[in-house]
């Protein structure tokens, strides 16, 4: 099994102006346009942590822009996950861009793990929340793991993480140990 690589990206790194208020799809755009660029050179790195050290407020339209396209634009590739949150209102900013491009966005506070944006069109339907809740539980699983634990057939624990994937609540990656078969595991976005 090969773990996922990280790197963390501050989000004030990438602004064009030296405000720590965010506002507007202009601003969106451009920041967006600068992470996509340090993005693109990270070919091995599966989890951004989004830092948001440093930034006091944001409105939906930034958050649209820069930050929910971001994600939406690497999936299912990569998995981003937004750290440091000093001001916890400005999340309600980002609900609403991850509902509407309907892209879950994982946030990290105090040491647990969020999901915001979902709703209940795009959220894990109720046969695939306990897939996903085992895999973040359990850190990574296989479908033959998923299909034993949860006592489901192959194919069906194949067909959700797939699901899980696409949706953009999990992250793959093939065990390069595995031999001469295909075997993948999925991963949490944290």
């Amino acid at each position: 099994m090969n773990a996922l690589s990280s790197r963390t990206l501050a989000l004030k790194d990438y602004l064009p102006i030296s405000s720590p208020t965010l506002w507007g799809s202009d601003d969106g755009v451009e920041v967006r346009s600068r992470l996509v660029k340090e993005i693109d050179k990270l070919t091995s790195v599966h989890i951004i942590y989004l830092s948001m050290e440093g930034i006091e407020n944001i409105d939906a339209s930034f958050s649209r822009e820069a930050i929910v396209k971001t994600i939406k634009n690497y999936r299912p590739g990569k998995g981003f996950c937004l750290t440091d949150i000093e001001n916890p209102d400005y999340l309600d900013n980002l609900f609403s861009p991850a509902v509407k491009l309907e892209q879950p966005v994982f946030i990290k506070i105090d040491n647990s793990y969020q999901i915001i944006g979902p709703n209940r069109e795009n959220a894990p339907s109720k046969t695939n929340q306990p897939i996903l809740d085992y895999i973040q539980s359990h850190g990574h699983a296989t479908a033959v793991e998923l299909a034993k634990a949860l006592s489901l057939q192959l194919t069906n624990a194949s067909t959700k993480l797939k699901q899980l994937l696409e949706q953009g609540f999990v992250l793959r990656a093939q065990d390069s140990t595995a031999g001469p078969g295909l075997e993948y595991f999925y991963y949490p976005i944290r």
